[in-house]
């Protein structure tokens, strides 16, 4: 595997965060770097300065128990100001309890997770004033449904101290700002689930907050909503909050994301750019195709008998055939030979790296 830049950048990266020259060894060798090649390239990087970001959260080793059972173990986080930042996990990992340290709605058993906004760092769990610094929409948006939408909006902005008259001006601003601006009289349990969502979300922006946090945002959203979300996410962001995103959507997060943080195993073991964990832990690609016919039964046949393609993953998505392979050129060679010995034709084909998901099963794996 090539030594490139946001190789370089990831293994900095995570030496800075703590962990061990014998843990990214593991890591890159599952990743599928030659045996050979990995101590000779650790032995340089453990020289390297990490890349300075200018930090506006940080998790300080963060440990949480609940139910006598530990969630959170050593966390350490760093996010940079103006990020889009993604959060990602099994089911149970500890996603949600992160965010709620984050949020300052529950209270490390130990370490810390602090603010710097200028000055020294400041804590959530222990500064009651710097939790005014977040805003937090929880999975399950928390309205009050007999309110309208406005009035939701205003209850909120008072609760953070926001005089009324103030806070109807800034109500008004955010409606129109998530799409809701006709729709402000009307009750929230009316509205849509993607309507409460956005509404939700003005919500927590409603007392202008540095940092907005989002545990599982596009639950229950249909995709065309999900795709309103992230752009009104993108907006936010534009407008320099901020925002942090628990979720289970990984290929949205991909595209949306400035950096993604993987929980397992009770902590952060892997943060980078989507492309640096592509390259870093995918040893496959991912050959995209469409046949005029769209009968691929006889196709996946072929390819999985064919030694020659080593196909290690065939599967079919809607119109198109999806096949993993760790040599894209052996097995596109292959498969359109299949192709033509069976008379049918290629409407599209695409080789591309695999999206995070499958960055995500693969370290995930035992």
């Amino acid at each position: 595997m090539a030594e490139s830049q946001p190789v370089k950048s990831f293994v900095a990266g995570a030496l800075a965060r703590g962990m061990s020259r014998g843990e990214l060894r593991a890591l890159l060798l599952k990743g599928g770097w030659p045996k050979q090649l990995v101590d000779g390239y650790l032995d340089k990087a453990v020289r390297q300065e990490p890349t300075v970001r200018s930090v506006i959260l940080q998790c300080k080793g963060v440990r949480k128990k609940e139910g006598g059972r530990t969630v959170i173990e050593n966390v350490e986080l760093e996010i940079g100001k103006g990020e889009i930042f993604g959060i990602v996990g099994a089911g149970g990992s500890g996603k949600t309890t992160l965010m709620h340290m984050m949020a300052g709605l529950i209270v490390p058993d130990a370490g810390d997770v602090v603010i710097n906004t200028g000055g020294a760092p400041r804590s959530i769990a222990r500064d009651p004033d710097v939790r005014k610094l977040t805003g937090f929409s929880p999975q399950t948006p928390s309205l009050y449904d007999d309110m309208t939408a406005m009035e939701n909006l205003v209850q909120f902005g008072t609760l953070y101290g926001l005089a009324p008259k103030s806070c109807t001006s800034v109500a008004r601003s955010l409606l129109e700002r998530v799409g809701l601006a006709d729709l402000g009289a009307q009750r929230s349990q009316d509205l849509s689930i993607g309507q409460r969502k956005r509404l939700d979300i003005a919500c927590a922006l409603i007392h202008r907050p540095a940092i907005l946090l989002l545990d599982d945002p596009a639950a229950e959203l249909d995709v065309k909503q999900q795709h309103g979300l992230w752009n009104l996410l993108r907006g936010i962001a534009g407008e320099g909050t901020t925002v942090v995103i628990a979720s289970n959507f990984l290929a949205d997060l991909e595209s949306l994301c400035d950096r993604i943080a993987i929980l397992r195993n009770k902590r952060v073991t892997e943060v980078g750019k989507p492309e640096e964990l592509r390259v870093i832990y995918s040893h496959n690609f991912e050959i995209r195709l469409r046949l005029e016919s769209e009968q691929y039964a006889a196709l996946i046949n072929a390819l999985s008998a064919d030694t020659v393609a080593a196909a290690k993953r065939i599967v079919k998505e809607g119109r198109y055939l999806i096949v993993q392979t760790p040599n894209p050129i052996a097995t596109l060679r292959a498969t359109l030979s299949i192709i033509d010995k069976q008379n049918d034709t290629i409407a599209s084909v695409e080789v591309m790296r695999p999206t995070i998901q499958e960055v995500f099963e693969s370290i995930s794996s035992p």
